[in-house]
């Protein structure tokens, strides 16, 4: 299991200039969500975004409840897959540029294809972290553009902070409907900045180092990683000779091929930290497979690695765990008390 770290650095809304929310903290606005998700009968009505053209997937909630401490909360979302009228469309790996098929998997018309998101938050500390199990092949991402989006939807549209007028549509045109905002139900405001931010966790030694020995910075590197099919009868070497070269591949499975590249570079200090800057946004918006360190003066063979600094790690989970297609409040609430030492010591070493 992959476990992502994150802070919530910004929740709830907002008067233009100020740091501050007027209403809307975490703290302050899960005990209502999690009311509101409780007192839904169906799924399709957690949703809190749907474009009106049904653009962007749905983001849903399956199960929302507070731990035993009452001080800590355990979200369960699904992520829509798009798909046709007649199924899912599926592509095979080994299929030849321009020779392409699609097949459909038949999906009943009242289901909803996915994948799920498994989030844990502690407001008292702006903590989030989002759990991804062993058994999801390739796409490994935490979710947290989705759960982002959902919660900032929620506290702008369903939440008791929406005033709307007396005859209210359902998420279509919703815009229209509401008047403002407010938190007791009082004048409502439409003057606000609603958001939900929240930033991977970084620990403070590594990125601190590149900061500030930035003059004996003398190389950038990067590297890209990407998955490829190749045979998986042959050796490495034949693998790589036959990707490179041969006009067929049989037999395939699943293998992954770093690019790299250096270029020299010496940084001024605003420079390293815009770049550490924009590698977190990067992060921040889930693209993990693309990485960039660089190489000090008097340590030419070692690379330093911006990556080494996430506070993201893995946890290896039982086989149970590992079969189950979905987890639910149990399964959370131990992964949690398993989990929660590391995740508050990196916590307290963050940036």
């Amino acid at each position: 299991m992959i476990v992502y770290p994150y802070k919530v650095i910004e929740c709830g809304f907002y008067k233009y200039g100020n740091g501050v929310p007027d209403f809307g903290s975490l703290t302050e606005f899960l005990p209502g969500f999690i009311d509101w998700i409780n007192k839904r009968e169906f799924i399709s009505e957690t949703a809190t975004y749907q474009d009106s053209e049904s653009t962007v997937p749905r983001t849903l909630c399956l199960e929302a409840f507070s731990f035993p401490s009452g001080e800590e909360y355990g979200f369960v979302l699904w992520n829509e897959v798009p798909q046709f009228d007649e199924g899912i469309g599926i592509i095979p790996l080994g299929s030849k540029v321009g020779e392409a098929s699609v097949e459909l998997t038949e999906t009943d018309g009242d289901s909803i294809p996915g994948w799920p998101v498994y989030v844990i938050i502690v407001p008292s500390d702006l903590l989030l972290v989002s759990l991804v199990p062993d058994n999801r092949r390739g796409f490994r991402s935490s979710g947290i553009v989705q759960v982002r989006r959902y919660f900032r939807e929620y506290l702008k549209v369903k939440s008791k902070y929406a005033i709307k007028q007396d005859v209210a549509r359902e998420v279509r045109n919703v815009d229209k409907d509401i008047l403002g905002w407010s938190r007791n139900g009082g004048n409502p405001a439409k003057n606000y900045s609603i958001r939900f931010r929240a930033r991977e966790i970084k620990t403070q030694g590594k990125l601190n180092r590149i900061i500030n020995d930035y003059k004996n910075i003398y190389k950038l590197v990067t590297s890209s990683e990407i998955s490829i099919e190749i045979p998986d009868e042959q050796d490495r070497l034949e693998k790589l000779m036959n990707l490179l070269f041969s006009t067929e591949l049989e037999g395939y499975e699943e293998d992954r091929v770093s690019y790299r590249a250096e270029i020299d570079f010496n940084p001024k200090k605003l420079e390293i930290e815009a770049l550490i800057g924009k590698w977190e946004d990067m992060v921040n918006e889930g693209y993990t497979n693309y990485e960039i360190g660089v190489r000090f003066r008097g340590e030419s063979s070692k690379v330093h690695w911006f990556g080494k600094a996430r506070g993201v790690f893995n946890y290896e989970i039982d086989q149970e765990l590992r079969n189950k297609t979905l987890w639910r409040y149990r399964d959370l609430l131990r992964l949690w008390y398993k989990i929660k030492g590391h995740v508050m010591n990196t916590y307290k070493d963050a940036l």
